[in-house]
């Protein structure tokens, strides 16, 4: 008899399942798996997407009578933000109610230098400056990882001058997996301090150098520098507890005559770390004094 067409069928595919024999279709040789870019971590060098950056703020705000009568002063360490739109390549800080952003049009060339970008913005009896560092691998004021920013809106009217500054010390949020969170050893970094302090009629900036060392079994930070202020050359001091994770810290410091609070973070993949923090501190007369440091770790010595 005659065989079936289900049977017929049947023996048709299982006839085409072998392997090797006349008609039958090789099996594919699969394509290997491409090879993953890897992500490069953010770094200050090539800011590639518009974010709004961890940091640290301490600010002031000092008026000055036009008749020459009372000094008033008040600042503290405090929170604001600090972004940047890749759009426009600008940069905007706010701190409460007050709000500024710079962009590449207002950036004055005969302030800025190698180390920092100075942009300036006036409007009427009012004028923004902002004084950020540039990015770099080496030298003075310039880092990887961490920059360090500062922010003088002044106003001018016919009974006052009032002058607020704030210093950010801002960085990328990293991965937890690169964060520098060791529990032994210790680290020294050298830092630059970026920051003002105000007279009898003025702020005025100031600027210096000095070194941190980090001992992590200990989770405590010392800090040590120097600084030009408008009287001479001082001493910059502070002692600082890190986190529980290692990733920041707070702390006690004196400028001179000027005593208050720190606090900072620890910025690093597994090749670069790096340190950001700010300052404030007021004197007995009232004087303020607000700052930043930023630094990068040098390689480890025997004396430390």
């Amino acid at each position: 008899s005659r065989p079936s067409l289900g049977l017929l069928a049947a023996a048709i595919l299982l006839s085409g399942c072998g392997g090797g024999g006349v008609g039958s279709t090789p099996n594919p040789t699969p394509s290997p798996s491409p090879t993953p870019t890897p992500v490069p971590t953010p770094s200050l060098l090539n800011v590639t997407a518009s974010q709004t950056f961890r940091h640290d703020l301490a600010t002031s705000t000092a008026s000055f009578s036009t008749t020459g009568g009372a000094t008033l002063t008040d600042g503290s360490v405090t929170s604001g933000t600090i972004s940047y739109d890749v759009g426009t390549r600008g940069y905007t800080l706010a701190l409460g109610a007050r709000t500024q952003t710079f962009l590449p049009t207002d950036i004055d060339t005969t302030r800025s230098n190698a180390q920092v970008t100075v942009y300036v913005k006036t409007n009427g009896t009012t004028t923004d400056t902002l004084t950020l560092t540039k990015p770099g691998l080496s030298g003075r004021m310039t880092y990887q990882y961490v920059g360090g920013a500062l922010w003088q809106h002044r106003e001018n009217n016919a009974a006052n001058t009032i002058i607020a500054t704030e210093a950010f010390s801002y960085g990328f949020s990293l991965n937890t997996s690169d964060l520098f969170t060791p529990t032994v050893g210790s680290a020294t970094f050298e830092f630059d301090l970026l920051g003002a302090v105000s007279t009898a009629n003025d702020v005025l900036s100031i600027s210096g150098q000095g070194t941190a060392f980090a001992d992590f079994k200990r989770q405590a930070i010392i800090i040590r520098g120097t600084t030009n202020l408008p009287t001479g050359p001082e001493l910059f001091e502070a002692a600082a507890q890190m986190s529980i994770l290692g990733t920041s810290f707070s702390g006690a410091f004196t400028l001179g005559a000027f005593t208050g609070s720190t606090s900072g973070q620890l910025y690093r993949t597994l090749d670069a770390p790096e340190i950001g923090a700010s300052f404030y501190g007021e004197a007995r007369d009232g004087r303020l004094a607000v700052g930043g440091i930023n630094g990068r770790s040098t390689p480890p010595n025997a004396s430390n």
